[in-house]
């Protein structure tokens, strides 16, 4: 079995399409600001899931999987922290 086959990971993908997509379209002046920050988190998904796949401990895939979750809920409201 590959990463490449795993849904999450085709999922996380998309994602990262979709959100480059969507930020080309953001203000210059966001280039270095929301801009960098959504696209970072966007990657650093699908890499989360490839890293605890790699690794294949429970422990460490489990780590990764939190990690990518919020980073997802993060990049979903937009960057945007909630309290």
């Amino acid at each position: 079995m590959s990463i490449r086959s795993l849904e999450a990971w085709k999922a996380c993908q998309k994602f990262a399409i979709s959100i480059y997509r969507i930020t080309e379209s953001f203000p210059v002046t966001e280039r270095y600001g929301i801009t960098s920050q959504l696209r970072r988190v966007a990657v650093s998904t699908s890499s989360n899931i490839a890293e605890g796949y790699d690794k294949q401990l429970d422990e460490q895939q489990s780590d990764a999987g939190r990690l990518t979750w919020g980073l997802y809920r993060w990049a979903a409201r937009g960057g945007r922290e909630t309290h």
